[in-house]
Parts: structure tokens; C-alpha cells; sequence
């Protein structure tokens, strides 16, 4: 089983309209709402791949009620926490003719210490042996930057035999790296705001706070990934495409390469397979991948042998 927590969920609304004016009305060509936040677009990915998935997070009003809906629809368990603020409400623009995307996040529900310590609880009583965990995405207002640590900590302390995946950035980031996770995924804005230096990425890879990570992956956007497993680094390179939206491409990333990791154990083809997955969202307006089209851009991945990790 995978099990997913996300620290704030959101319902997207992507609008899509020639070019955005500044200071005057605009009118969108189109317009959809989706369920999003980097958790549930985790488990939505995984659910297209055919893998069963469980959701934890706060939900609260009507937009709580939109994402439990569509966790019906999709056949995720819902294991959210009732909240009584409302989910957070995230737009999306697209400029079609600057082909310009533009993102502005809410900052979500104020959620209160009993409301996490009842998902922490579910989630720790929810995991058995061999499964799946899978940290997704920034933290609502009033959630302790330890959350995903905390839980880390307790499921270990349960089991060890389960492989948890981290994606997300700052403090949050900071604290869960203690928990020692086995795979951790960021982008590469985030990963050089955690300041371990200027430089070359390998370099910052390689630093020792990082060591305890064996997979460790700083997604590029189009110029695909570097990845560090154990002391060997790889490049991941990826075809041109016209991208639409390339928001949610990273969560296509991190739920290919968990999806790939649980079918085959291999992790060059699951990451092989995440960027596939990951090039493929981001022809799409909203969040989604097909399975053929994945399989069509999988050999136009292509695998580079980047060195290793200096002893120095």
C-alpha cells in the first residue's frame, strides 16, 4: 500500500487566456477546477498507474467537501482530518500566446495541535510492514515544520521495512532529513535554497548532512534531473516538448518513481519512468497523464552515468 500525507491540499482553478493584462478585465478562454496540492495530485498519478493509495491531510468546507468527492471518484481512501476552516483555493493562469504560466497559492487553513495529533495517530496506526510513505508539499498555517518528521519517527519506530519518500522545501525539508528518509525529491530552486553553497549541484549533493539519503533527486525542469544513489550520480536528460503547464510535472515525477519503485525495485528504470511520467504532465492543462503516452516518451529518457560522490 502507499500511503500519501499532504500538508495542505488545495482545489485548483486553472484559467487559461490569450495573454494576462495588468490593471485591466480579463476573460479566460476556459476555465476548470481540479482537486490539487502536491498530495493529491501524488495519489491521483498513482491511481492512473494502477496503484492503491491512501490520502492524509485537512480538509475543511465546501472546497474540503469538493476533494473528498473526487477521492470517491478516483477511488482514494480518504483518510483526511476534518477541519473547520476551508481548504485552501489555488489559481492557475496560462498565457497562451507568452506562453507564460502564473501561480498564486493561499496560504490554506490555520490548523490546531489536536487536529494534527489525530493524523499523525492515523497514519502510524494505518502503516504496516513494507508499505509505502510519502510526504507531499508545504504545510498549512499552525503545523509544527515537524509534522513529517514526527510521523517519520513514529512509523519507524513501528516497522522497519518501510521506504518513505520526502517532497518538500524550507524548515518542513530540514527536519524531515533527520528522520532519515530514503528517497528525497526537490526541485532544483528549492534544493539551492537550503544553502549548502553556490556551486556545482554534485558538489551540494554531496554534502554531509545529506548522506543518510539514498536517493536523493534535484529535478531541473527541461533540462530533466540529477540524481544521487548511494555515491554514484546520474543524469537524467528529456526530450523537448511544447509545455502547457508544467505545474504538477514534479508530482508526476515523485508518484512515477514510487509507482516504478513498488512494481520493479530497480531505481535507474523508476526514475527513468518518473520523468517520463513527469514530460508527459506537462503537455496536459491540468495535472494528468495517460499511460500510452508515457509509454511512447520512456525510451526518449535517456540515462547518463554522472560520476561519483568524492572521498575527499
Amino acid at each position: 500500500m502507499i500511503h500519501v500525507v499532504a500538508g495542505n491540499l488545495a482545489m485548483d482553478r486553472t484559467h487559461v487566456l490569450n495573454a494576462i493584462v495588468l490593471g485591466e478585465v480579463n476573460r479566460p478562454v476556459s476555465s476548470c477546477v481540479t482537486a490539487g496540492g502536491k498530495g493529491f495530485n501524488v495519489a491521483r498519478f498513482l491511481r492512473t498507474l494502477g496503484h492503491q493509495v491512501r490520502l492524509y491531510g485537512f480538509l475543511g468546507g465546501l472546497t474540503g467537501q469538493y476533494l473528498d468527492s473526487e477521492c470517491a471518484r478516483l477511488g482514494i481512501v480518504n483518510h483526511c482530518v476534518q477541519v473547520k476552516e476551508d481548504t485552501r483555493i489555488c489559481n492557475i493562469y496560462i498565457e497562451e500566446q507568452l506562453h507564460h504560466v502564473t501561480v498564486i497559492n493561499e496560504k490554506g487553513p490555520v490548523i490546531g495541535r489536536a487536529e494534527q495529533h489525530r493524523l499523525q495517530e492515523t497514519v502510524v496506526d494505518e502503516i504496516q510492514n513494507d508499505d509505502v510513505l510519502i510526504f507531499g508539499g508545504s504545510l498549512a498555517e499552525g503545523v509544527d515544520p515537524n509534522f513529517y518528521l514526527d510521523i517519520l519517527q513514529e512509523v519507524k519506530r513501528k516497522t522497519k521495512t518501510v521506504t518513505a519518500m520526502v517532497d518538500c522545501h524550507g524548515e518542513p525539508l530540514w527536519q524531515t532529513l533527520k528522520g532519515q528518509p530514503w528517497l528525497v525529491k526537490v526541485n532544483e530552486r528549492e534544493f539551492r535554497g537550503l544553502g549548502l553553497g553556490r556551486g556545482d549541484l554534485r558538489e551540494m549533493m554531496s554534502s554531509n548532512v545529506l548522506s543518510n539519503i539514498e536517493l536523493l533527486i534535484v529535478t531541473r525542469g527541461h533540462k530533466g534531473s540529477l540524481l544521487r544513489y548511494r555515491n554514484r550520480f546520474i543524469d537524467i536528460a528529456v526530450p523537448h516538448v511544447d509545455a502547457i503547464n508544467p505545474t504538477g510535472s514534479g508530482d508526476a515525477y515523485l508518484a512515477g518513481v514510487a509507482a516504478a519503485w513498488v512494481r520493479t525495485s530497480d531505481v535507474v528504470y523508476a526514475v527513468q519512468f518518473a520523468a517520463a511520467c513527469s514530460v508527459v504532465n506537462a503537455k496536459s492543462i491540468t495535472p494528468e497523464i495517460a499511460l500510452d503516452d508515457v509509454a511512447a516518451v520512456f525510451p526518449q529518457i535517456k540515462i547518463i552515468e554522472a560520476g561519483t560522490v568524492s572521498q575527499d
